[in-house]
């Protein structure tokens, strides 16, 4: 069966294509093995949460009847923007539209992530490029060049985000840009497109282009990854500061192995404290044409 989304349809559409659903959502409600989802050009700033999934032999499956024309982001525009203090703005948030995830409380952490607990999962766009994160609204005001960044101008364009109260207040510093002129959009919530039940078996990624980072912030982030990978090796001992490796280092490190071989075991690598690091970038949340 073929189920129909436009954005311009009325609420009370039922899925055809005289009358068809309003939001993707409704039609991922609606949806059972074999069926299509058709969806018409646009940009749809919703959470896709399908109720029923595909089989290997009848997939469920979301298309735009556009190539390229339909967008699905889980970020929201942002116009009421009020200035602050030089180049810096800010914006209220109320935290309801969040519901129980609020990207500007939640921070960037796990064993693979070295910069310490000081970075959201949300982000600020300005004219789709992700500003950089403030660890203090002094640094956003600032606006100080980042020095590990591949493209240091556009590291000065940064954000800072707290709570207060209910809301959630978000203060960046656009560098002269008036972003109620601008395209300026902030993370709403942590996917776009995602099974919340787990017995539902694996869902199908909607077929198209996901946007990734773009080139620089991919460059950036795998050059924070080495340096971070040196600093472990450096802390460790296992090379000196001009990353050669010390003789002092091998020569204590040799060991017998049991079968003989002079192999060198590695010693143990202390974790890095807290802070240590750099900016992180994250990617758009599924800012994706269909």
């Amino acid at each position: 069966m073929k189920i129909y989304v436009d954005q311009n349809a009325a609420r009370s559409g039922n899925g055809s294509r005289e009358m068809p659903f309003r939001r993707i959502n409704d039609a991922a409600q609606a949806a059972r093995p074999g069926d299509e989802v058709l969806v018409a050009p646009g940009v749809y700033r919703e959470y896709v949460n399908p109720r029923y999934a595909g089989t290997e032999d009848a997939r469920i499956t979301y298309r735009s009847t556009t190539p390229l024309g339909a967008v699905i982001t889980g970020a929201e525009e942002v116009k009421d923007w009020k200035p602050y203090q030089g180049t810096v703005w800010f914006c209220r948030i109320d935290n309801s539209i969040f519901g129980n995830y609020n990207p500007y409380t939640t921070y960037v952490y796990g064993d693979w992530y070295f910069a310490g607990r000081s970075r959201h999962t949300g982000a600020v766009y300005l004219n789709d490029r992700m500003m950089y994160e403030a660890e203090t609204l002094e640094e956003c005001i600032r606006g100080d060049v980042y020095g590990c960044s591949w493209e240091p101008e556009a590291s000065v364009y940064k954000w800072y985000a707290e709570q207060e109260g209910r809301e959630t207040v978000i203060y960046a510093n656009f560098q002269g840009k008036n972003p109620n002129e601008e395209k300026v959009l902030h993370n709403r919530q942590r996917i776009s497109h995602h099974q919340s039940r787990h017995h539902l078996g694996p869902a199908r990624r909607l077929p198209g282009r996901y946007d990734r980072p773009s080139l620089v912030q991919r460059m950036d982030h795998r050059r924070l990854r080495n340096q971070q990978q040196q600093m472990r090796r450096y802390f460790s001992g296992e090379i000196s500061g001009s990353g050669q490796r010390p003789l002092l280092h091998e020569k204590a490190s040799e060991k017998p192995h049991p079968d003989g071989a002079g192999r060198r075991l590695p010693g143990p690598v202390p974790r890095m404290a807290e802070g240590e690091g750099g900016q992180p970038h994250h990617p758009p949340l599924q800012y994706s044409p269909l």
